[in-house]
C-alpha cells in the first residue's frame, strides 16, 4: 500500500468548528497572503520584481490552501492556532493529489524568459528562507472550484482531493471534547480521530495524545 501523504492545518477554533460542520476549509488569495513576496520571489534584469499577480490569467484563477508537514511546532500553534486555542486539521490526500512542496531560499530568483504555468509553479513553491519553520505544503485551486458562502470568502470542499483523518486540539481549547467526538462519529463516514496536544516533557514541540472519552 502506498504512503499516504498528510497536511496539517492550522485553524482559530471559530472557523475550525465551521469547517468541520460543513466539511470544508477556507481558501486565500493570492493579495491576502501575509508575505509581501508571495508569488513574487524572482527579479527580472532590471533588478525590480515581477508581479505576476497583476496578471488577470493567473490572479482571477487561483486560490491557494496553505498546509503545513506536520503539527509539532510551538511556534506555529502560537501564530495560527490563536495562541494554542485553536485547532489542527489533519487531512489525507486522496486521488494521488499531490501538493506543491515550497522550497525557502534567501535570494530571489533571476528572470528567465519560460512559459507562464512553469513560472506559476516556480513561484508558487519559492519563500524566503525565514519562513522555514513552516514546513509549508500546498494546493493551487482553480477559482470555478471554490465556493462562496454568506461571508464572502471562498471555501473549498474536501470533496476528491482531501480527507479529514485527524482533529488535534490546542493545548489551551476549550471545546467540550464529548461533543465534538460525538459529532464526528454521527457526521462522517470515515473515522476521524480526535487528539488533544500537549508539550513534550523532553524537548520543545508539541505532541498529541488520543482522546478517549471517560463516559
Amino acid at each position: 500500500m502506498p504512503h499516504q501523504i498528510m497536511l496539517y492545518k492550522f485553524i482559530p477554533a471559530e472557523y475550525a468548528m465551521c469547517s468541520i460542520k460543513g466539511n470544508y476549509f477556507k481558501l486565500t488569495t493570492i493579495k491576502e497572503a501575509n508575505d509581501p513576496y508571495e508569488f513574487k520571489a524572482i527579479r527580472n534584469l532590471e533588478g525590480g520584481i515581477t508581479d505576476l499577480i497583476t496578471h488577470p490569467n493567473f490572479s482571477e484563477s487561483y486560490l491557494v490552501a496553505c498546509f503545513s508537514k506536520g503539527f509539532e511546532s510551538p511556534t506555529m500553534w502560537s501564530h495560527y492556532a490563536k495562541n494554542h486555542t485553536g485547532f489542527v486539521m489533519g487531512y489525507e490526500c486522496l486521488n494521488n493529489n499531490k501538493p506543491i512542496k515550497v522550497k525557502y531560499t534567501d535570494k530571489l530568483s533571476k528572470y528567465k524568459d519560460i512559459d507562464k504555468q512553469e513560472l506559476i509553479n516556480h513561484l508558487a513553491k519559492t519563500k524566503y528562507k525565514e519562513w522555514s519553520y513552516e514546513k509549508e505544503t500546498r494546493i493551487l485551486i482553480p477559482l470555478n472550484d471554490k465556493e462562496e458562502l454568506d461571508d464572502g470568502l471562498q471555501y473549498e470542499n474536501f470533496g476528491e482531493r482531501l480527507q479529514l483523518k485527524q482533529v488535534i486540539l490546542g493545548i489551551n481549547n476549550q471545546i467540550n471534547r464529548v461533543k465534538l467526538q460525538d459529532f464526528l462519529e454521527r457526521n462522517y463516514q470515515e473515522k476521524v480521530y480526535l487528539y488533544n496536544a500537549e508539550v513534550a516533557p523532553n524537548e520543545f514541540r508539541v505532541v498529541s495524545v488520543k482522546y478517549e472519552s471517560q463516559i
